[in-house]
């Protein structure tokens, strides 16, 4: 019986993909967002925090995309004495609302893993162990984000797009909030873009 299910299953996915999802799903090098910004997280002071995002996927006709994304951000907790570090690698899915023009809101979510790590903090002596509460704030960590922000056109063709952005990561112990600006690069040809032949319109305009 449970072959049956899965034949049938199978059956299911292979006939929207010939319908025309596999159509609509594009992957494709669509673009690079790299950003700087401050975090902030309770009980510490204001820290910094670094990444990209990379464009891998869209849906065709909605706009919705989806990339990888790297982020580095410290800041040094007050309360423990420590510093906390982490490296986030995850999933971004978004939304680019508007196609021409020279200002683009967008929203979205994404997903990852945190590796968090902890130190004594500057001045501290870094061979003094750190406190057992701190210490449990270390390993590997499920996190998930909501995000949102707009993008404005730098340059006549639309290949290069300042990006301000605000971000809540909700992940255990160490909920935090990001607020960053950056530039996000699109390749020339991506339809609906700067480079493209709309984009192109746009940059003329």
């Amino acid at each position: 019986m449970s072959r049956l299910r899965l034949l049938a299953c199978l059956a299911v996915l292979q006939a929207a993909y010939a319908g025309g999802l596999g159509a609509q799903v594009r992957f494709r090098f669509i673009g690079a967002d790299m950003y700087g910004g401050i975090v902030l997280t309770p009980n510490t002071e204001v820290g910094f925090a670094f990444g990209t995002r990379i464009g891998l996927l869209e849906l065709g006709g909605t706009r919705l995309r989806a990339g990888a994304i790297i982020d580095w951000w410290a800041a040094e907790n007050t309360e423990l004495d420590v510093e906390v570090r982490d490296i986030v690698s995850g999933i971004d899915l978004w939304k680019d609302f508007g196609t021409s023009g020279w200002f683009r809101p967008f929203l979205g979510i994404g997903f990852g893993i945190h590796s968090v790590d902890v130190s004594p903090a500057s001045g501290q002596d870094f061979l003094q162990p750190v406190p057992a509460e701190a210490a449990q704030l270390e390993g590997f960590k499920p996190g998930a984000s909501a995000f949102g922000g707009a993008t404005f056109r730098l340059s006549s063709t639309g290949a290069i797009w300042a990006i301000a952005e605000y971000r809540y990561n909700l992940v255990p112990d160490i909920s935090n909030q990001e607020i960053r600006v950056g530039l996000r690069l699109l390749i020339r040809g991506s339809r609906g873009e700067g480079g493209g032949r709309g984009g192109s319109k746009a940059g003329r305009g």
